[in-house]
């Protein structure tokens, strides 16, 4: 081709190509359409300082290595906002700020953007890193952060704002680090949150649970050691911080942001634990959260720093979930109980014990209560004024409590029903039990308990009938068949008397207790009022009446054995 050819064809194709450039709009560079460009360097174990790569589609950066086994040990990362702004158009002021953690070192200091953070030359492999931005940018976007873990992978995820990425008293390398910026409210900067247990014989989990899972193990009585935890995604400010309570040290000191909690390599078990959000999260959310505990198993959940676990009581946690809700929403389960402690526990055994006292004395209660209604009197009204008045020694009224149990009772009203079946017989209605007199034959049964005569009602204490009588299993062998037919029939009459249509009845058994080894007592009256009832209602109310004082000492005793295992 000639000289003048060539040059024909090189104006020809720079107009075609002016052309077409011109025909259409320029296009942006994969940065700009992100808003920020960044660089920067990795020095990598054989390797020494090696280039960043920033994928301008993704906006990601990356440095290090993947699938060689090579430890980073210093990285310099560079940020430039090309065109982020405000609502206003105005440029974000502001970078980012990073902090390494370095084996036999620890935390170094924080440093900016186009810094060093690490070592060179000393072979020491960074282990953590945490990173935020600063100025205006922090208010917009989030910087979220991935690091590929020795032995752990990617398991960890992208972790955001400050968070730890990586391990710190683990001795794992890292090998690679992703970075990237997201705006705040975005899809990719949705709320989760993440965590993972140090386990008895099994060390860390090697994947992070996030959301409600459960992290631990459960029907193996293995111990959580230590727990790391953090957040992943938000339009909002904060973090979260938690805290361990720890065998042999008690509860140790905040930690925050996927930091480690508790001990490993000391075979200490965690037994509780507090979990709280920081900053402007703790108002939009609520961070709920339950242990599986040893003996106990899943305690209810615990939210916004109360304590779940056990205290007092050298018990491992085992397992844990925890959950995040939105400000004032449904909890994920029962909230009652998710923290045990020594304290808990003798006050539900002082409950219990004041409940068994009461269904001890749920008898004499009924008595009490029945009768004060029915216009009477208590049965201590009765004893009290026959300690004062000096009618029999006060020893032995102290029988009362038995004659007025439930047991007895239960016996008092079978004997009404037979005593109303023998008047039957004789063509006499059945008599009401009268509430009032109730307590009256209680507090007279004691009164003459060893004392053969009727030292109550000669006293004049009350105007009714009385049969007493001393020794008999069944006090209606004496009263009315023995009596029957004979002169001296007085207890007989007053079974048949037709005029009486209420009574009363009391009985007691026991050797030393009463005379004779036993004591029974019945009342009688020609007055009945509204409160007075048959004996199937009478005692169809005292069931009633007990099943509730039954109910009640139950639940207390389930408390006490829920709390005390």
């Amino acid at each position: 081709m000639n000289t003048c050819l060539r040059k024909g064809l090189s104006v020809l194709l720079s107009a075609v190509i002016a052309v077409s450039v011109a025909g259409i709009p320029a296009m942006k560079s994969a940065a700009s359409a992100c808003g920020y460009t960044m660089s920067g360097t990795a020095h990598v174990q054989d390797y020494g300082d090696t280039e960043a790569v920033f994928d301008q589609t993704e906006g990601i950066l990356t440095l290090g290595t993947r699938g060689q086994s090579k430890r980073v040990e210093r990285i310099t990362v560079n940020f430039t906002n090309e065109s982020l702004t405000d609502a206003s158009g105005n440029l974000l002021t502001g970078g980012l700020e990073y902090r390494v953690h370095v084996q036999d070192i620890g935390w170094m200091d924080w440093v900016s953007q186009g810094q060093s953070a690490g070592t060179a030359g000393q072979s020491k492999r960074l282990e953590g890193l945490e990173i935020v931005l600063t100025g205006d940018l922090a208010k917009y976007y989030s910087v979220q952060y991935q690091v590929h873990i020795q032995d752990y992978g990617d398991a960890q995820g992208f972790v955001r704002d400050g968070a730890l990425a990586g391990t710190t008293g683990e001795s794992k390398r890292l090998e690679e680090v992703k970075i990237k910026l997201v705006p705040i409210g975005s899809a990719g900067a949705d709320m989760s949150v993440n965590y993972r247990v140090h386990r008895q014989d099994y060390g860390w989990e090697a994947a992070y649970l996030s959301d409600g899972a459960t992290s631990g193990t459960t029907g193996q009585s293995k111990r959580l050691e230590g727990i790391e935890i953090y957040l992943q995604g938000s339009q909002y400010s904060g973090g979260i911080k938690y805290r361990t309570h720890v065998q042999d040290y008690g509860w140790q000191g905040w930690c925050s942001d996927g930091e480690m909690s508790g001990t490993q390599g000391e075979a200490k078990r965690l037994e509780a634990i507090q979990i709280e959000l920081t900053g402007d999260l703790a108002n939009y959310y609520d961070v709920y959260y339950c242990v599986h505990a040893q003996n106990y198993g899943w305690l209810d959940w615990a939210k916004n720093g109360e304590m779940s676990g056990t205290a007092g009581k050298g018990y491992r946690l085992e397992a844990i979930q925890i959950k995040l809700v939105s400000k004032g929403g449904k909890a994920p389960g029962a909230t009652v109980l998710p923290y045990v402690d020594s304290e808990m526990i003798a006050n539900a055994g002082a409950i219990l014990s004041a409940a068994q006292e009461e269904y001890n004395k749920a008898g004499i209660n009924w008595l009490n209560e029945t009768s004060v209604a029915a216009g009477g009197q208590t049965v201590e009204y009765y004893i009290e004024r026959a300690k004062s008045d000096g009618l029999v020694s006060a020893s032995d009224l102290d029988c009362y409590m038995t004659l007025a149990s439930t047991e007895n009772i239960y016996k008092s009203i079978a004997f009404i029903e037979e005593c109303n079946a023998l008047r039957a017989g004789e063509g006499k209605a059945p008599l009401l039990i009268n509430p009032a007199l109730m307590t009256a034959s209680t507090a007279s049964a004691a009164i003459s308990s060893k004392t053969v005569g009727h030292v109550m009602f000669k006293a004049g204490y009350i105007n009714a009938g009385e049969n007493l009588a001393w020794g008999y299993s069944d006090p209606f062998t004496g009263w009315y068949f023995k009596e029957k037919g004979t002169a001296n029939d007085g207890h007989y009459k007053n079974i048949v008397n037709g005029s009486y249509t209420s009574t009363g009845f009391a009985y007691g058994a026991g050797s030393g207790m009463f005379l004779y080894g036993s004591v029974a007592e019945q009342s009688f009256s020609y007055y009945s009022n509204s409160y007075c009832m048959t004996t199937a209602d009478y005692k169809a109310a005292l069931d009633a009446y007990m099943a509730d004082a039954a109910a009640a000492y139950n639940a207390a005793q389930a408390a006490y054995d829920k709390l005390n295992k």
